[in-house]
């Protein structure tokens, strides 16, 4: 189940990638990243959607990517318009959810999966 919820939210992303190279121009400026930074952006969504179990830190995933922690964290707050950490508890809440729907196991189980003991 965790597979199909980042997997949903990478082609959300992706939509939204090709939305945004395709009519530039249309966008208004709220929404304006550069291509290096969509670039950034969807190679950053890429490795939280592909490790968010794993109880990945803001940390980790500059560091994975090649970034200063507080380049990754201005950047990740300037696109996505919030801070790293709650970007990462929404990810894991819904795949918590999405599972809670198909499979019986406690809510702590749920949340062990997910990694919220990072915290």
């Amino acid at each position: 189940m965790f597979r199909i919820i980042y997997k949903k939210m990478s082609l959300l992303f992706e939509l939204l990638l090709y939305l945004s190279t395709k009519y530039r121009e249309q966008i208004s400026s709220k929404f304006s990243m550069s291509n290096k930074e969509i670039e950034q952006m969807s190679k950053i969504i890429d490795f939280i959607s592909r490790n968010f179990t794993q109880g990945i830190l803001l940390k980790d995933v500059a560091k994975s990517l090649g970034y200063s922690e507080g380049y990754f964290s201005r950047l990740f707050k300037k696109n996505m318009g919030m801070i790293y950490y709650k970007y990462l508890n929404i990810i894991r809440l819904s795949a918590a959810y999405s599972d809670m729907k198909y499979i019986n196991k406690s809510l702590v189980e749920f949340t062990l999966d997910c990694r919220f003991k990072d915290y």
